[in-house]
């Protein structure tokens, strides 16, 4: 994991966008609250770096 948060910052995004957690089905509570976590994470984080650079075009 560590390897992959090291190449999104290599290439200009934060390497807290990524996370990974090992969480059983029957861990529906956890789930929820991991989710929350990593919603509240990116709130503060704002929007893709990357997509901000590339401008309007698609």
């Amino acid at each position: 994991m560590e390897h992959a948060k090291k190449l999104l910052e290599e290439i200009g995004m934060e390497g807290e966008r990524v996370e990974m957690v090992f969480i059983s089905a029957s861990e529906g509570n956890r789930w929820a609250e991991t989710i929350s976590q990593m919603r509240e994470k990116l709130k503060e984080l704002g929007p893709n770096p990357l997509k901000q650079n590339r401008g309007s075009g698609k």
